[in-house]
């Protein structure tokens, strides 16, 4: 196969029109592969082709590049010291040999100055068409001797997309190979054509890949080889000693912030990574930018080759900053899912800047509809130039007949989206909305519906939304998008029967319901209890996204999944995907707010578990300007005072950002968000008026599978009663379990706060008990006021032995005379302080001295 015939056919083309070619890629990106087909193709038709190649180790030797000019037969004809012009006077006489001159220079940034110069002067005198081939330069611009011409045109060879890797693949292999080999490939090489080769290669030769009926499946671990070492170092060919041990000490540090790269290694150091696409950064959702080596292959080489790393020195460098290796430089290398995220978060953004310069290109050769919606798509997932977008707004002239009814639909929808979320201009969306539906009745059923879709999802649910799309909806020909739009509408008004009966209405698939469906069905789900059946369909769909490379759909399956999974117990799955979101960037338009609402999810996870800072910069983080509140659950501004009150310990705080985001969703008729997010101040501070409401939304909406669980919280806070022993049986069997264990462990704990009541004291013993059924777990309660009497019978014996080493020893000190790993220590740290209500590492350990005794 032939990955780069596209790029080959049109380098062809351009050169023979007289037009010179920068050929940009990394090394192994197909640059040299694109070169010699050109050079190929060029000489079989009789072009006249100078091929001058650069060669790290010669790029002090004058004139090395020029070695197939026979430069000593150039000196004798002359009969005197040999000179540029000598040289370049040789060049030009063989290039004008035919009438079509070809100047091709490879490895641009390892050729001599001295031949660039004759290059360059050759060029000049003939007219030559050029083509360079060089590695892109990021940071810092090199000076070229090489003049190259003003009219050149850029093609960029960036990361292989997922189709070409798996074409690649099968042709290596000689078989099919399934989705997730793929990507676990795509991202282990950061899509680098050579690597991904390589990697395959050593893979399937030492067992790591297994051929079964239906193709090759990875059947190892990860995909680390020491016979793929080789290829890979040459990633590395031609760095200097700083840069070397640059890479090396990082892959030694694994992700960590820049500033504190900066602080170990010195600029010299970097550059030439940075320049090479070996260095992958990463905005996290605290607003810190992190660093790592990138592609992970390239990580695993350097630290297999820990020889060249002795852990003395990297020690030494390393302790003045006081930074501790991640890696330990003495054993094979330690896997790091922060690295795989950050690998595919940097293909995600190289290929949205590639795509997307192309499309910019050709919209700007030809600004119609269909160029301006290609160039829209390409970078509306990520973040997207602001300056661009508006110009395509301003210069795309749309037709009052364009045929491409999907693309104008998709085009004017995105231009409402820009003003309602950009342009901070609700009123001018619609109405810009309305105008085309008035003049295109074609489209004006998409149009409407899109129109109540953006009020929605920003303002209130409008009124008569039934009235107006319900002609679309009970037509002879329904169309697909008012179809999902109206049940969309039904759900978020809590009225889930009215949104499966508008669901079985057949209509064809349409391109813009996909993702959204998922996000209505998830939420249709979890307002039916089916929590546990949303968890796995959210968490296998947030997979495939990943697979597919789909970053709109891994944004809004990574959310739904993470809301199943927080209700459920499941927190570290949620942090994990949620996790692998946040490093994505910050999406576009209608997902911001959803994208804000997991920091603000993640940032309850981390306050209920006494991450303090951590919790702190999520929600900073969340609460950035022009991010209007969102229709799903944590998706309001006003739920991060949640998470602050978390954070403080102030539970009158906690109670009353609850009562203010009900008020919020009720004012906007969102009745199915707020009780999300009572079903959430269930699982973090359940109140008299917050059980009320959800007990009265559940009855209200006939909402079945809830009712035993609305049952139990106002038996337990309304009541002060205890629940039978029949009642904690069906929970136990529930996907409400981990919401019940919550309830029962809050209202044992306020039992036991009370004054000492002979009959507080008996029903907190007699929930104890009940809690024992559940198993350990009983939600977070850093705010009850019992933390300070907090049993200490939950903690097990190994958090128990980690507490009392937590007021003297840091983590990292903990970890060393345990003998496990730092990560495992703050699990414990964490694990028993949510369970024991402590309020820092002074009360946990005060918890476990109680234990001790």
């Amino acid at each position: 196969m032939n990955l780069f015939e596209e790029e080959t056919v049109r380098v062809l083309e351009l050169l023979r029109s007289g037009t010179s070619v920068a050929l940009v890629g990394m090394i192994g990106s197909g640059r040299s592969a694109v070169v010699r087909a050109v050079v190929t193709e060029l000489e079989r038709t009789g072009a006249s082709v100078e091929h001058v190649r650069g060669h790290a180790g010669l790029r002090k030797v004058p004139l090395a590049a020029l070695r197939s000019l026979d430069l000593d037969a150039v000196q004798r004809t002359g009969g005197r010291p040999l000179d540029l012009l000598d040289v370049a006077d040789a060049l030009s006489r063989r290039l004008t040999a035919s009438s079509q001159p070809v100047l091709v220079v490879d490895d641009l940034e390892t050729v001599d100055p001295e031949s660039l110069t004759v290059v360059d002067i050759a060029r000049e005198r003939t007219g030559a068409a050029l083509l360079a081939a060089k590695r892109p330069r990021t940071m810092h611009e090199t000076d070229q001797v090489l003049t190259l011409p003003p009219d050149q045109v850029r093609i960029e060879l960036g990361a292989l997309r997922y189709d070409d890797v798996s074409a690649l693949l099968g042709t290596t292999l000689d078989g099919p190979v399934d989705s997730g080999t793929v990507v676990r490939v795509l991202t282990y090489t950061a899509g680098n054509p050579r690597l991904v080769v390589s990697v395959a290669l050593a893979a399937a030769r030492d067992g790591l890949l297994t051929r079964y009926a239906d193709g090759w499946r990875i059947s190892a671990p990860d995909l680390w080889s020491p016979s793929s070492c080789g290829v890979v170092e040459s990633l590395l060919h031609g760095l200097d000693r700083p840069a070397r041990d640059a890479a090396l000490l990082l892959a030694g540090l694994g992700t960590q912030p820049l500033d504190t790269v900066l602080d170990v290694i010195a600029p010299s150091g970097l550059e030439p990574l940075e320049e090479r696409g070996l260095l992958a950064f990463v905005e996290e959702p605290d607003g810190r930018t992190t660093a790592t080596i990138t592609p992970p292959v390239l990580v695993d080489c350097l630290t297999y080759r820990r020889s060249e790393v002795p852990r003395a020195w990297a020690r030494a460098v390393l302790a003045p900053h006081g930074v501790t290796p991640t890696v330990d430089l003495r054993s094979a290398p330690r896997r790091d899912a922060s690295r795989q995220d950050a690998a595919l978060a940097r293909y995600h953004e190289v290929q949205a800047d590639v795509l997307g310069n192309a499309r910019w290109a050709q919209w700007e050769e030809e600004p119609t509809v269909a160029n301006a919606e290609a160039y829209l798509s390409a970078v509306w997932e990520a973040s997207p130039d602001a300056r661009r977008v508006e110009e395509v707004f301003r210069a795309t002239v749309v037709p009052p007949d364009a045929a491409d009814v999907v693309v104008l639909t998709r085009y004017l929808t995105l231009e409402a989206q820009w003003d309602g979320y950009v342009r901070r201009n609700l009123s001018g969306a619609l109405a810009r909305l309305r105008g085309h539906a008035h003049d295109r009745a074609d489209i004006a059923p998409e149009l409407v519906a899109y129109d109540l879709l953006l009020q929605a999802a920003i303002g209130p649910i409008p009124d008569g939304y039934v009235e107006l799309l319900g002609p679309y909806v009970e037509s002879d020909a329904p169309r697909a998008l008012p179809v999902r739009v109206l049940a969309y509408l039904h759900t978020l008004a809590l009225e889930p029967a009215e949104a499966r009966r508008v669901l079985e209405t057949d209509t064809p698939p349409s391109r813009f319901s996909e993702d959204y469906d998922l996000f209505r069905d998830g939420l249709l789900s979890l307002v039916r209890g089916r929590w546990a059946e949303v968890a796995t369909v959210a968490t296998e769909a947030w997979s495939q996204s990943r697979r597919d490379l789909n970053r709109l759909g891994q944004s809004v399956a990574g959310y739904v999944a993470s809301l199943a999974l927080f209700v459920t117990g499941r927190w570290n799955e949620a942090e994990s995907i949620m996790h692998s979101v946040f490093v994505l960037g910050r999406p576009s338009g209608l997902m911001s707010p959803l994208h804000a609402g997991m920091l603000r999810l993640s940032g309850l996870v981390a306050a209920c578990e006494g991450r303090v800072d951590v919790a702190e910069s999520l929600v900073t983080h969340a609460d950035r300007p022009h991010t209007p509140d969102g229709p799903g659950p944590t998706t309001a501004r006003a739920f991060s005072d949640v998470v602050r009150g978390v954070v403080d310990k102030d539970a009158a705080q906690v109670t009353a950002a609850f009562a203010a985001v009900a008020d919020e969703r009720r004012g906007r008729g969102l009745t199915a968000t707020e009780l999300l997010e009572l079903l959430l101040q269930l699982v973090v501070l359940p109140d008299v008026t917050g059980v009320r409401r959800f007990g009265q939304l559940v009855e209200s909406h006939e909402l079945d599978e809830l009712v035993p669980l609305a049952r139990l919280a106002t038996v337990l806070v309304v009541d002060d009663g205890l629940p039978t022993d029949d009642e904690v049986t069906a929970l136990l069997a529930s996907d409400q379990r981990f919401v019940a264990a919550c309830l029962v462990g809050h209202a044992a704990r306020t039992a036991r706060a009370a004054d000492g009541a002979r009959a507080d004291m008996a029903r907190a013993d007699a929930l104890d008990e009940i809690l024992t059924r559940f198993g350990p777990g009983s939600g977070p309660h850093a705010l009850d006021a019992t933390h300070r009497e907090a049993s200490p019978s939950l903690l097990t014996d190994r958090e128990t032995e980690v507490a009392l080493l937590a007021t003297t020893l840091r983590n990292v000190e903990i970890a060393e005379r345990l003998g496990v790993s730092v990560r495992t220590v703050e699990n414990h740290v964490s694990n028993g302080m949510r369970k024991s209500g402590a309020r820092n590492r002074d009360d946990l350990s005060q918890v476990a001295a109680r234990r001790a005794r």
